[in-house]
């Protein structure tokens, strides 16, 4: 493996964890009422009514009641490693098309969150009727994402193939 190689890998753990990040500042803090409110909804646990009035530690004992929920570590360390591949993945779209500039980046980057991730989200309004507040928060949420690790991506491989 080529140093440039191992740089690329490194690459990829700074963009997957501002992927990560942009997940927690949507989720655990920006968003972190209404999206709880409305998963508790979603899985039937509360009605709309019941989740407005919920906040703090009793909305946290409520998302505690939802069935085959993961423990909170397992969910952030398997959350990780989502956004470790999908951070490789577009490393890999954007080392094959080349894009000459950053805008091109941002371009392509944003061409496969609509094209794969953004469709593949919406299976889940379409077949699971799942909120539409949700889906929305998870578009935002993965929207950022994409286009901040592609503009890392593109930003770290464009300074290694400078200095190589």
């Amino acid at each position: 493996m080529t140093p440039l190689n191992r740089l690329r890998l490194l690459h990829v753990l700074v963009a997957a964890l501002a992927m990560f990040l942009v997940g927690f500042l949507t989720y655990g803090v920006a968003f972190r009422d209404l999206w709880s409110q409305q998963t508790l909804i979603d899985r039937g646990l509360v009605s709309p009514a019941e989740a407005v009035g919920l906040t703090g530690g009793a909305l946290t004992a409520e998302l505690a009641r939802i069935p085959s929920q993961l423990p909170q570590m397992q969910s952030i360390a398997l959350g990780f490693i989502v956004y470790f591949l999908t951070a490789a993945g577009l490393s890999v779209m954007l080392r094959l098309a080349r894009p000459a500039s950053l805008a091109g980046a941002v371009r392509l980057s944003f061409v496969i969150w609509a094209a794969f991730a953004a469709t593949t989200l919406a299976y889940n309004v379409v077949y699971s009727s799942e909120s539409r507040i949700l889906f929305m928060l998870d578009l935002g949420h993965l929207l950022v994402g994409y286009l901040l690790a592609g503009v890392i991506l593109f930003s770290f491989d464009r300074s290694a193939a400078k200095r190589s």
